[in-house]
């Protein structure tokens, strides 16, 4: 039986399993080895005058060049990357807010929709038709249109 571990005191945080909280401290220590690869790279940089940089081998400058700006652009994807990563395992959920008044969090609808939306749940099928050119099975297509409405018309944000 594997061991559950629980969420982080934050909203959207689920328990994670054993085996999840594992493969994430791993990716910790990938991230933290790579991370400290780029750190003995800046601090060997010799900054010159207009952002050439030289590489000090025991006090004497050696050919290769590193690009500070570049590295610091190298440092924030990797450690992007490693969040990314990290949430892909951990899958935090979006969460309700206090404002939210039962809608599910993105579904909040604007008022231009919920004015759409009542104008086509008070239209006739054939005025339906009228409008949109259908092929198949209009009654059900109609029936859609009224429960995309009525779904709309539920969530409206005043």
């Amino acid at each position: 039986m594997t061991e559950e571990h629980k969420g982080l005191p934050v909203h959207g945080y689920q328990p994670q399993s054993e085996a999840k909280v594992a493969l994430v401290n791993e990716f910790k220590q990938d991230e933290e080895r790579l991370l400290r690869k780029l750190d003995a790279m800046v601090s060997a940089l010799d900054v010159e005058p207009f952002g050439t940089a030289l590489v000090k081998a025991e006090g004497a400058p050696i050919p290769y060049k590193y690009d500070e700006r570049w590295l610091a652009v190298a440092r924030t994807h990797f450690q992007e990357g490693y969040m990314a990563l990290n949430r892909a395992v951990f899958q935090p959920q979006r969460i309700k807010l206090p404002e939210d008044d039962g809608n599910p969090p993105g579904r909040q609808t604007s008022p231009e929709i919920a004015s759409l939306a009542g104008r086509l749940m008070n239209m006739s099928d054939e005025d339906i038709k009228d409008h949109v050119w259908l092929a198949g099975d209009t009654e059900r297509f109609c029936a859609d249109i009224r429960k995309l409405a009525a779904s709309a018309l539920g969530s409206v944000q005043e």
